[in-house]
Protein backbone atom coordinates (compact mmCIF):
# COMPACT_ATOMS: atom_id res chain seq x y z
CA UNK A 1 0.00 0.00 0.00
CA UNK A 2 1.78 3.49 -0.87
CA UNK A 3 1.12 6.08 1.80
CA UNK A 4 -0.90 9.03 0.39
CA UNK A 5 0.54 12.48 0.27
CA UNK A 6 -1.35 13.43 3.52
CA UNK A 7 0.03 10.28 5.16
CA UNK A 8 3.79 11.04 4.27
CA UNK A 9 3.45 14.54 5.49
CA UNK A 10 2.41 13.93 9.38
CA UNK A 11 4.66 10.59 9.26
CA UNK A 12 7.02 11.32 11.97
CA UNK A 13 10.54 9.80 12.00
CA UNK A 14 13.49 9.39 14.22
CA UNK A 15 16.51 9.16 12.89
CA UNK A 16 19.66 7.61 14.60
CA UNK A 17 22.91 8.43 13.66
CA UNK A 18 25.86 6.41 13.65
CA UNK A 19 28.13 8.66 16.05
CA UNK A 20 24.71 8.03 18.44
CA UNK A 21 22.86 11.49 17.62
CA UNK A 22 19.31 11.55 16.66
CA UNK A 23 16.88 14.19 14.73
CA UNK A 24 13.48 13.86 15.29
CA UNK A 25 10.88 15.09 12.42
CA UNK A 26 9.52 14.79 9.35
CA UNK A 27 10.61 13.80 5.73
CA UNK A 28 10.92 17.39 3.88
CA UNK A 29 9.06 15.49 1.28
CA UNK A 30 6.90 11.92 0.49
CA UNK A 31 10.51 11.20 -2.20
CA UNK A 32 12.39 10.04 0.09
CA UNK A 33 9.94 7.75 2.24
CA UNK A 34 8.86 6.60 -1.24
CA UNK A 35 12.53 5.37 -2.18
CA UNK A 36 13.28 3.99 1.02
CA UNK A 37 9.90 1.99 0.83
CA UNK A 38 11.01 0.74 -2.72
CA UNK A 39 14.75 -0.38 -0.94
CA UNK A 40 16.65 2.36 -3.09
CA UNK A 41 18.15 5.39 -1.39
CA UNK A 42 18.22 8.90 -2.14
CA UNK A 43 20.60 9.20 -5.39
CA UNK A 44 22.38 12.82 -4.03
CA UNK A 45 23.09 10.16 -1.22
CA UNK A 46 21.33 12.83 1.42
CA UNK A 47 17.41 13.82 2.68
CA UNK A 48 16.06 16.32 4.18
CA UNK A 49 14.38 16.17 7.48
CA UNK A 50 12.07 18.72 8.82
CA UNK A 51 12.03 19.53 12.49
CA UNK A 52 10.39 22.74 14.92
CA UNK A 53 10.54 24.50 11.43
CA UNK A 54 14.50 24.04 10.71
CA UNK A 55 15.90 22.03 8.13
CA UNK A 56 18.05 19.48 8.60
CA UNK A 57 20.38 17.65 5.77
CA UNK A 58 21.08 14.18 6.49
CA UNK A 59 23.92 12.38 4.78
CA UNK A 60 22.70 8.59 4.18
CA UNK A 61 26.64 7.47 5.01
CA UNK A 62 25.90 8.79 8.94
CA UNK A 63 22.78 7.06 9.75
CA UNK A 64 22.24 4.24 11.92
CA UNK A 65 18.87 3.39 11.33
CA UNK A 66 15.09 5.37 10.67
CA UNK A 67 12.92 4.62 13.25
CA UNK A 68 8.64 5.46 12.20
CA UNK A 69 7.10 6.56 15.20
CA UNK A 70 3.52 6.96 16.64
CA UNK A 71 5.18 9.81 19.23
CA UNK A 72 8.39 11.41 18.58
CA UNK A 73 8.79 12.05 22.08
CA UNK A 74 8.64 8.40 22.72
CA UNK A 75 8.34 7.14 26.47
CA UNK A 76 12.04 6.64 27.77
CA UNK A 77 10.54 4.71 31.16
CA UNK A 78 9.29 1.89 28.43
CA UNK A 79 11.89 -1.76 28.19
CA UNK A 80 11.55 -3.50 24.84
CA UNK A 81 10.77 -6.82 25.42
CA UNK A 82 12.64 -9.12 23.34
CA UNK A 83 11.89 -12.77 23.47
CA UNK A 84 14.50 -14.54 21.81
CA UNK A 85 17.63 -13.10 23.91
CA UNK A 86 18.83 -16.39 25.24
CA UNK A 87 17.38 -18.25 22.06
CA UNK A 88 19.97 -20.36 20.26
CA UNK A 89 22.47 -19.27 17.25
CA UNK A 90 20.65 -20.06 13.81
CA UNK A 91 23.46 -21.37 11.82
CA UNK A 92 21.30 -22.11 8.70
CA UNK A 93 18.11 -20.96 7.16
CA UNK A 94 15.75 -23.36 5.53
CA UNK A 95 14.40 -21.30 2.71
CA UNK A 96 11.96 -21.41 -0.69
CA UNK A 97 13.09 -19.12 -3.27
CA UNK A 98 11.17 -17.92 -6.21
CA UNK A 99 13.36 -16.78 -9.42
CA UNK A 100 11.41 -14.55 -11.75
CA UNK A 101 11.28 -17.04 -14.63
CA UNK A 102 8.62 -19.52 -11.81
CA UNK A 103 11.48 -21.67 -11.70
CA UNK A 104 11.39 -22.55 -7.37
CA UNK A 105 14.30 -23.91 -5.16
CA UNK A 106 14.30 -25.00 -1.56
CA UNK A 107 17.35 -25.34 0.59
CA UNK A 108 19.84 -24.43 3.36
CA UNK A 109 21.53 -20.88 3.24
CA UNK A 110 24.12 -19.81 5.71
CA UNK A 111 22.85 -17.24 8.14
CA UNK A 112 25.25 -14.39 8.39
CA UNK A 113 25.09 -10.29 8.21
CA UNK A 114 27.04 -10.64 5.12
CA UNK A 115 24.32 -11.82 3.02
CA UNK A 116 21.88 -8.86 3.55
CA UNK A 117 25.10 -6.73 2.02
CA UNK A 118 26.25 -9.36 -0.70
CA UNK A 119 24.98 -9.79 -4.49
CA UNK A 120 24.24 -13.32 -3.58
CA UNK A 121 24.18 -16.54 -1.66
CA UNK A 122 24.80 -19.93 -1.61
CA UNK A 123 22.13 -22.48 -1.56
CA UNK A 124 22.59 -26.11 -0.29
CA UNK A 125 19.46 -28.11 -1.79
CA UNK A 126 17.62 -29.82 0.17
CA UNK A 127 15.99 -32.45 -1.95
CA UNK A 128 17.11 -35.89 -1.28
CA UNK A 129 18.87 -37.36 -4.96
CA UNK A 130 19.79 -33.51 -5.95
CA UNK A 131 22.86 -33.60 -8.57
CA UNK A 132 23.22 -29.90 -7.59
CA UNK A 133 26.04 -29.64 -4.31
CA UNK A 134 25.56 -26.32 -4.33
CA UNK A 135 23.47 -23.48 -6.02
CA UNK A 136 24.68 -19.43 -5.92
CA UNK A 137 21.83 -17.43 -6.23
CA UNK A 138 21.85 -14.22 -7.73
CA UNK A 139 19.65 -11.98 -5.25
CA UNK A 140 18.12 -10.11 -8.77
CA UNK A 141 16.90 -12.96 -9.96
CA UNK A 142 14.55 -13.44 -7.48
CA UNK A 143 10.98 -12.59 -7.13
CA UNK A 144 10.22 -13.96 -3.72
CA UNK A 145 12.59 -15.76 -0.47
CA UNK A 146 10.11 -17.42 2.06
CA UNK A 147 11.54 -18.51 5.28
CA UNK A 148 10.46 -22.64 5.74
CA UNK A 149 12.36 -23.03 8.94
CA UNK A 150 15.87 -22.74 10.81
CA UNK A 151 18.75 -25.46 11.71
CA UNK A 152 20.32 -25.20 15.14
CA UNK A 153 23.38 -27.71 14.53
CA UNK A 154 26.13 -26.32 13.23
Amino acid sequence: MIPTQQALETLHVVVTRKDGGTVKGRFADGATLLLLLRGELPSEGRFVLLAENEAHEIEWSTVKAIFFVKDPAGDRKRRNVRFYGAAPDVHRVWVELTFLDGEVLEGYVENPLRGLNDPGFFLEPTSPGENNRAIFVNKQSLAGLRVLGVDLQK
